[in-house]
């Protein structure tokens, strides 16, 4: 070996065994804070540029229709954005179909791709990896095409600030698989830091809409006929008498389903609203997020709810323990009440608004709105003679 070379060669090893004593260097973040060159608090104004669809929406994301920068990999099919008039930007989901021979080996392929790149800089995900224990002795442990059209199979990680190494503007990454039996959608989802203030944001925005003088457009004492506009379709032409009937208008995008409460005599008298069991996680941390913003919303609007979060007295269950196993189980209660006779704001015509999370659907936590009208007694009453009738 030439002096020379011996001479190179010492000055690498010397170079090596410094970056050993002083630690290695970080490995450069792979999640990036502007993805598809979009960033937190990005104006509305800008998103309209990029071809904004507010009449189409998703789960409360919004479609744009061009988007400057794509992502590595197979290519998105859609992205979709969700954002508010006081934070902007606040989160962006791209959704790529596989649609080969087999779609769902190519999707969970995508899907190793990214968690790896992900796992560079934030860390080990949060892995679910779930079947209803309903479907445990006829599914397979890993994903299946019906699995995940019938949401009774769910695959997806989650990357989520504290707890795992994330840019200081994005507060989660998550990756999902879903299907429609033919097709497998991988879910790319940033959600930036001001995401919480952007739902509360969103939520208020359409507070006149589901907590004003007539929620949802149902009119306190409103009669059937006059609802008939707004029934889903199977029950807009029945003519016998239902104490409870659907409505395809709900408080906001994280509510599946809404019912209006009847009385024979005295016409709409309350209504009920719950979001589906989206809660893949199993551990509640959805419906937390839905039910916490909720409550701060209608909270700034109407003043203090009266709050129970906690075990029910003497419940064996404790704060640190698995609260949606207990929610389950009826011995843990998560609710916000708001009574206008405790001094809450109500509009006219709501005398009382219930805010809960409770279990079901093998013990999935869902969030549930539920409004009692002035003429709420009315309900009661028909409620007791339903109920001494089947007696």
């Amino acid at each position: 070996m030439k002096p020379c070379s011996v001479a190179a060669a010492v000055l690498v090893l010397c170079a090596l065994a410094s970056a050993v004593a002083r630690g290695a260097p970080p490995a450069p973040s792979t999640i990036d804070e502007t993805p598809h060159g979009l960033w937190q608090g990005m104006p509305v104004s800008e998103l309209a540029a990029l071809g904004l669809d507010r009449t189409r929406s998703f789960d409360g994301f919004e479609f744009v229709a061009h988007i400057p920068e794509a992502a590595p990999g197979p290519g998105p099919d859609f992205h979709l954005v969700a954002h508010s008039p006081a934070t902007g930007l606040c989160a962006v989901l791209s959704v790529t179909g596989f649609s080969g021979d087999d779609p769902l080996s190519e999707a969970r392929a995508e899907i190793q791709r990214r968690r790896a790149s992900i796992r560079g800089s934030a860390g080990e995900e949060d892995l679910v990896k779930r079947i209803r224990p309903a479907f445990r002795d006829t599914l397979s442990p890993d994903p299946t095409l019906q699995g995940l059209a019938e949401r009774h199979q769910f695959y997806a990680m989650h990357w989520e600030a504290p707890r795992h190494r994330l840019p200081p503007s994005i507060s989660a990454v998550r990756l999902s698989l879903t299907s429609n039996g033919t097709v497998v959608f991988l879910n790319h989802r940033v959600e930036f830091a001001n995401r919480k203030a952007c739902l509360v944001s969103q939520i208020a925005e359409r507070l006149p809409r589901f907590a004003g003088a007539a929620p949802l457009g149902v009119r306190p004492g409103a009669d059937r006929s006059e609802l008939r506009a707004m029934l889903v379709k199977e029950f807009a032409d029945r003519d016998d008498f239902r104490s409870a009937l659907p409505i395809v208008r709900t408080p906001g995008p994280e509510f599946a389903f809404a019912s209006v409460l009847l009385s024979k005599d005295g016409g709409a008298c309350g209504l009920v609203a719950k979001t589906s069991s989206f809660d893949e996680a199993g551990d509640g941390r959805f419906s937390r997020q839905v039910f916490d913003a909720y409550r701060q919303a209608l909270t700034d609007a109407f003043g203090d709810a009266e709050v129970a979060d906690g075990p029910r007295p003497g419940s064996v269950f404790r704060p640190e323990g698995d609260w949606v196993a207990a929610l389950a189980l009826g011995e843990w209660q998560l609710s916000a009440i708001w009574l206008k006779a405790d001094g809450a704001r109500l509009p006219e015509g709501l005398r009382g608004l219930g805010l809960w999370a409770r279990a079901e659907d093998d013990g999935i936590p869902v969030v549930t709105l539920f409004y009692e009208f002035d003429n709420f007694d009315a309900c009661v009453d028909q409620a007791d003679r339903e109920a001494d009738e089947v007696l």
